[in-house]
């Protein structure tokens, strides 16, 4: 089964000039000195994305637990609401409209009360509505519409760890061993970056999380455009470089002294974006190759 394209709002910026030059940034065989080759770099491995078949067949339609994430033996499919389009698909089915969905998707209060922070993840990863996150007008309201849908998210951010939870997941998410367990494993990652960028906005990561996560965002940037075209990198591109840009004065002064890239960043201005100068892409790209170059602390 070819892989369905994910149809991602305007602040996912497949012609960003920005996020093409990050492309060079980790690809060693190739000359990360201008603009211009960048934005091959960028072209090429999109046209895998456009090519790329990979079944599903198989796959599980939970997300699939990270290894050492959790405590104990856990079954990926302990963490669902009991009614969901998997395990009851005809009483999912018969919930005529968004609402009657909405409400079949909470969990037991119970339940809630006794899972521990990651736990409390894990049943948000497996939010039934959950892919609705990413076809909002942006990522930003369509998190928190999930937030004030879904008592999973309002269980979450009751424990005061949940962001350093949140990190934990992201650092243990293996890329490889997602494509090939979860059947949603490109939705899935998607909605995992539209939830961080939700907490950067709020500024529930502080400077040291928030570079934490840069670094982590822009290594899997690595893992993903040295892959065969399974996932679409311009929403990793874009919340690593935001993350950033918010936690990093240095950044967000080189960002802010080019307008271009600063509309991007606070205003996914696309149109705009091209005029970029390859000088310019350049201070980002050496800027960028620094910060993944000093020792995380």
């Amino acid at each position: 089964m070819k892989k369905k394209t994910i149809i991602i709002i305007s602040v996912c910026l497949a012609v960003f000039v920005l996020a093409l030059v990050l492309l060079s940034v980790f690809l060693k065989r190739h000359d990360a000195q201008n603009g211009d080759s960048a934005r091959n770099i960028y072209l090429s491995y999109m046209e895998k994305v456009k090519t790329y078949e990979h079944s599903t067949e198989g796959m599980s339609n939970y997300f699939p637990i990270p290894e050492g994430y959790l405590e104990g033996e856990h079954e990926d499919s302990d963490f669902m609401a009991a009614v969901n389009p998997y395990d009851t698909p005809e009483q999912w089915e018969s919930l005529k409209g968004v609402d009657a969905r909405v409400e079949a998707s909470q969990i037991v209060d119970k339940i809630l009360k006794a899972a521990s922070t990651r736990e409390i993840v894990i049943y948000c990863m497996n939010y039934n509505l959950y892919p609705e996150v990413l076809y909002y007008g942006s990522y930003d309201e369509g998190v928190a519409v999930a937030n004030e849908h879904f008592n999973g998210f309002t269980a979450l951010f009751e424990h005061p760890d949940y962001a350093q939870a949140l990190l934990d997941l992201y650092a243990a998410y293996d890329l490889e061993y997602q494509s090939t367990h979860d059947a949603q494993y490109a939705t899935r990652l998607a909605y995992i970056h539209a939830l961080f960028y939700r907490l950067i906005l709020d500024a529930q990561l502080d400077a040291d999380q928030a570079q934490q996560f840069a670094r982590m965002c822009f290594a899997n940037l690595s893992t993903i455009l040295n892959s065969d075209g399974r996932y679409e990198p311009n929403l990793c591109m874009f919340v690593g470089v935001f993350a950033l840009y918010c936690s990093d004065e240095n950044f967000t002064a080189l960002i802010d002294s080019i307008p271009i890239a600063g509309q991007y960043i606070l205003d996914a201005n696309i149109d705009e974006a091209s005029a970029i100068s390859d000088p310019d892409l350049d201070r980002i790209v050496n800027y960028i190759k620094e910060f993944m170059a000093e020792p995380a602390e």
